[in-house]
C-alpha cells in the first residue's frame, strides 16, 4: 500500500468511527456536568465584566459592544485549549484599547487530545505511512467538532450570565453581541441584548415578508405580534421574551433553541415546527398547538453525530390549559411547576419528561407514556 492510499485509507475508515465514539463520550460528559461547567464559565465572565467596568470607571474604555470567545487552531496543537476572550466597543476588531482574557475549554478538549492519542496508536498499523504531521492535520480538522460544545456551553450559560450584577454594571451600547468562533473568522453569535426601540408593525411587517435566513440570532422580545402569519419562518436561537403572539400562526417552523418567557402565547399554532431546546418559562400557552412538532432532548442521530445534542424543551411554570400536543416529540421535556389543566398528550412521545408529581392522578397520559416519564416532587432547583 503506498502512502497516499494509506493515508487516504486511515482518513475513511479509522478516523470516523473514533472521531463519533470520542464525541459521544464528550456529549455524555457535557449533558451531565452542563450546570457545573456553566458555573465555571460564569465565573471567568464575571472576571471579565470587572475588568470592564475597572476600565471604564477610568475612563479607558467605551461602551461594550462585543464580547467574541475564539478559538486558537494553532494553540491547540501546543496543547493549550484557552479561547481568546476580547471586550470591545462598537469598532470590535479594530478598538485600540486592548482588553484580552482566556477562557479554558479544556473540558471540552481533552477528548480531542485522547482522540489524536488513539489515531496515533492506530497509525502503527500503517507501516509509517500514516505520520506525526498527518495526526495533527486531522486534528486541526476536527476540532471544530469539539468546539462546538463550547458554543453549546456559552449560549447556554449566557441567559444566566446576562442577570449578573456585574455585567449590569457594565457601560454597555443598545446591541450588544456575545459571539464564538475562529481568531479573525467565522463566529456565530450565542446571545444578543438589544435595547433599541423596535416597532412592532415594522417587525411584523418585517417577518411576513418571510425572507431567508433573515430572522435567527435576533431580539424580538417585548413586541406586540398577535394573529401574526408567521408559518415556516427560521427563527432559531431568536428571543422572543415578554411578546404578545395572541392567536398567531408558527406552523413548519425553525424554532430550535428560541425563548419565549413570560410571552402571551394564547391559542398560537407552532404545529409541525422543530421546538429543540426551546424555552417557554413561565408562557401562557392556554389553548396552543404543538400538533406533530418535534424537540426530543439529545443527538439528532444515536448512532452518527452531527451536532451536540439539544438541551431539552422548558415548560417550566407555564400555563398549558388545553394545550395540544398531540403527537408531538417531547422527550426529555421540562413541565415542572406548569399548569397542565386538559391539556393533551395522545400519541406524544415523553421518554424522560419530568412532570410534578401533584399533578399525577389528574393529567392524562397512557400506560407507555405514564411508565417513561419522570415524576418530581417540588419546584425545579
Amino acid at each position: 500500500m503506498e502512502r497516499e492510499e494509506a493515508l487516504q485509507h486511515f482518513k475513511e475508515d479509522e478516523v470516523p468511527k473514533r472521531t463519533i465514539a470520542s464525541l459521544h463520550a464528550l456529549d455524555a460528559y457535557y449533558q451531565a456536568n452542563k450546570e457545573r461547567l456553566a458555573k465555571e464559565f460564569l465565573r471567568s465572565f464575571e472576571e471579565v465584566c470587572r475588568r470592564v467596568v475597572d476600565m471604564q470607571e477610568r475612563g479607558e474604555k467605551g461602551k461594550l459592544a462585543h464580547l467574541t470567545y475564539s478559538m486558537l487552531r494553532t494553540e491547540l496543537l501546543l496543547g493549550s485549549s484557552h479561547y481568546l476572550l476580547e471586550a470591545t466597543d462598537s469598532s470590535w476588531f479594530f478598538d485600540p484599547v486592548e482588553c484580552q482574557t482566556s477562557y479554558d475549554a479544556s473540558w471540552a478538549f481533552r477528548f480531542l487530545d485522547r482522540l489524536a492519542d488513539e489515531w496515533s496508536e492506530a497509525a502503527r498499523a500503517y507501516a509509517g505511512h500514516v505520520r506525526l504531521p498527518d495526526i495533527e492535520r486531522i486534528k486541526l480538522v476536527e476540532a471544530e467538532k469539539f468546539h462546538q460544545y463550547v458554543v453549546h456551553l456559552i449560549r447556554y450559560a449566557m441567559v444566566q450570565a446576562a442577570q449578573l450584577e456585574v455585567f449590569q454594571q457594565v457601560d454597555k451600547e443598545p446591541a450588544l453581541e456575545v459571539r464564538v468562533g475562529e481568531y479573525l473568522d467565522h463566529s456565530e453569535i450565542v446571545y444578543c441584548l438589544d435595547t433599541r426601540h423596535k416597532d412592532s408593525e415594522m417587525i411584523r411587517a418585517w417577518l411576513e415578508e418571510k425572507q431567508e435566513l433573515e430572522y435567527g440570532y435576533k431580539v424580538f422580545a417585548g413586541l406586540d405580534l398577535a394573529e401574526g402569519k408567521f408559518d415556516g419562518l427560521d427563527l432559531r436561537y431568536s428571543d422572543f421574551s415578554d411578546s404578545r403572539f395572541t392567536n398567531a400562526t408558527l406552523r413548519e417552523s425553525v424554532l430550535v433553541g428560541t425563548r419565549w418567557h413570560r410571552a402571551q402565547l394564547r391559542a398560537v399554532d407552532f404545529g409541525d415546527s422543530l421546538i429543540h431546546g426551546s424555552d417557554f418559562t413561565g408562557a401562557n400557552l392556554r389553548g396552543a398547538s404543538f400538533r406533530e412538532a418535534s424537540g426530543p432532548k439529545g443527538l439528532l442521530e444515536p448512532d452518527g453525530w452531527e451536532m451536540p445534542g439539544f438541551d431539552g424543551l422548558s415548560f417550566v411554570g407555564a400555563d398549558l390549559t388545553l394545550t395540544d400536543f398531540t403527537g408531538a416529540d417531547l422527550r426529555g421535556a421540562d413541565f415542572t411547576d406548569a399548569i397542565l389543566t386538559g391539556a393533551n398528550f395522545s400519541r406524544a412521545l415523553l421518554e424522560r419528561a419530568i412532570f410534578p408529581e401533584d399533578i399525577r392522578e389528574t393529567v392524562l397520559l397512557d400506560e407507555l407514556q405514564e411508565r417513561h416519564v419522570i415524576w418530581r416532587e417540588g419546584s425545579k432547583a
